[in-house]
């Protein structure tokens, strides 16, 4: 894919055609309560380890996008994840959420200014999902930078490609050859998060 190569931006990625040449599998798994949850994990099989996850949910079934609330990625792979998550949850989209980090705003500043393969829908101020504000940390100081409100008030949606739905069956094949239980990779998601973060 010729647009993940022009991720120098904000961080170095791996394509998807990398992965497909080593033993990490796309899992994807979802689950209803509340929330219609999914949880997207990068998985390297060989060395039982995950390389990143992003946790997202949707409010409501009348809505058309998903929100990331979570995600952890390893050096290299963090734009390739958001790619992944894009194309996880299509024909539906990802909206930004209101708490964004600065490392979150690079990647969506760049799929709003750079990527023609993105379709993007933009919510104005008269839709009741519009926000005119948002925190960097969870309960840190409202801002109002334009620039970035203009990227969480857009819904980003990425057609999935043969690489995408490659990477998603081998996680299945690699899944059942390794026999590993979807239960233990959440567990291993977690911890995996707590070292990122905490």
């Amino acid at each position: 894919m010729k647009y993940l190569k022009k991720f120098k931006v904000f961080e170095a990625t791996t394509p998807l055609s990398d992965l497909l040449k080593s033993d990490i599998g796309v899992i994807i798994h979802k689950s209803r309560g509340i929330f219609d949850k999914m949880t997207i994990i990068l998985f390297d099989f060989k060395l039982n380890k995950i390389i990143g996850n992003i946790d997202i949910d949707k409010d409501s079934d009348s809505l058309n996008y998903y929100q990331i609330f979570r995600s952890a990625a390893e050096k290299g792979y963090g734009p390739t994840l958001y790619d992944i998550c894009l194309m996880g949850v299509y024909p539906n989209g990802i909206r930004p959420s209101v708490v964004i980090k600065p490392g979150a705003q690079s990647v969506w500043k760049y799929y709003k200014n750079n990527r023609s393969d993105i379709e993007m829908e933009v919510i104005d101020e008269k839709n009741p999902e519009y926000v005119s504000s948002f925190e960097t940390d969870l309960g840190s100081e409202k801002q109002r930078e334009e620039s970035t409100l203009d990227i969480i008030n857009t819904i980003y949606f990425l057609k999935p490609t043969d690489e995408y739905n490659s990477l998603v069956s081998k996680g299945e094949n690699l899944m059942n050859e390794y026999k590993v239980k979807i239960k233990d990779l959440m567990k291993l998601k977690e911890e995996f998060f707590k070292l990122k973060y905490y």
